[in-house]
């Protein structure tokens, strides 16, 4: 189930998470973050999820949810390619939890955050303009409310990217 919220900057997509859909993507999930630790060449003693540099790669759950996101969003907003990614994109310095309408970085295209890792507004409006903030600013409470709640999620996404 998602809820839409169209602004003048910025497309808020409000996202409750099935424990079925969730399940569906564990596997693919394990996947996504088996195949960036490889990449990273993560060390599995670790039981933080950063690297030794510091780049965020994820964790199991992060990716299943980011898999669940992209199949959402890629359906609602009719844009095949676009794919949210829980990790880092540390060549072009983009954020963990990010959006990209294809498989390119120069595509970003907004954050997104799931309840679970919630901690403060700062996590979502990173890599934000001031004027897609302020979008915001007006419903602060509101996303701050539903990701208080557990299995929530909420994408951000820039309109002049999405909509050019």
């Amino acid at each position: 189930m998602a809820e839409d919220l169209t602004l003048k900057h910025v497309r808020v997509i409000f996202v409750e998470l099935s424990q079925e859909d969730l399940e569906v993507a564990k596997e693919e999930g394990a996947t996504l973050a088996s195949n960036v630790r490889n990449a990273w060449e993560y060390d599995e003693d670790l039981t933080v999820k950063w690297t030794e540099c510091g780049d965020f790669i994820g964790s199991v759950e992060d990716h299943m949810v980011a898999t669940v996101l992209t199949k959402l969003l890629r359906k609602l907003l009719k844009a095949p390619f676009l794919d949210c990614v829980a990790n880092e994109e540390p060549g072009y310095g983009l954020p963990e939890f990010s959006v990209y309408l294809n498989w390119d970085a120069r595509s970003w295209c907004g954050r997104w955050m799931y309840s679970e890792v919630y901690e403060e507004w700062m996590d979502l409006i990173f890599a934000l303009t001031p004027s897609e903030i302020r979008d915001l600013e007006a419903h602060r409470g509101r996303i701050e409310e539903w990701l208080s709640q557990e299995n929530r999620a909420v994408a951000v996404l820039i309109n002049r990217m999405i909509n050019p």
